[in-house]
């Protein structure tokens, strides 16, 4: 009995040790599965969209849009967290205010891995510009803006 004991107790001091090397993490129930909060903020590629074949050119390392008004696409992904997913996505031209993307499909964003549109909407003058995209997710978290996706890109004249 003493012997029981006393790996009783063993057992109990290593899950100790063990919980304040790991740490404790936020966590809660949702339909039955239990998420634990994680610290991974969501990535995000950018794409220039040329529906028409005609607005982006790549030349000389750098994009060029012939359209003062261009549209992008890309992709969103979440950490891997069972329930978490992909909430929003926002971007930004020139480092003014963020305007919201929209998602591909028509049940907005409820997935891990999201793929977004937009168009921008003022009309751009002539020269270069700089586009960033930040997303959010389900636990909160933002990309980081050392993550931002961005893209620089010249707007020339038709």
């Amino acid at each position: 009995m003493a012997k029981i004991r006393v790996i009783a107790t063993l057992v109990a001091s290593m899950l100790f040790c063990l919980v304040l090397l790991v740490g404790c993490s936020d966590s809660d129930t949702e339909g039955g599965v239990v998420r634990t909060a994680d610290a991974t903020s969501p990535t995000l590629t950018i794409n220039p969209l040329d529906p028409s074949g005609t607005t982006w050119e790549y030349s000389e390392g750098k994009w060029e849009a012939s359209d003062n008004t261009p549209t992008f696409d890309g992709k969103a992904v979440s950490n891997t967290v069972a329930g978490n997913h992909i909430t929003s996505v926002e971007y930004r031209i020139d480092g003014g205010g963020w305007m919201s993307a929209q998602a591909v499909g028509n049940d907005g964003f409820t997935e891990n891995t999201e793929h977004y549109h937009f168009s921008i909407a003022t009309t751009l003058s002539t020269g270069a510009h700089r586009l960033e995209a930040q997303a959010t997710d389900a636990e909160g978290m933002r990309t980081e803006e050392s993550e931002y996706a961005t893209i620089d890109f010249v707007v020339v004249a038709p």
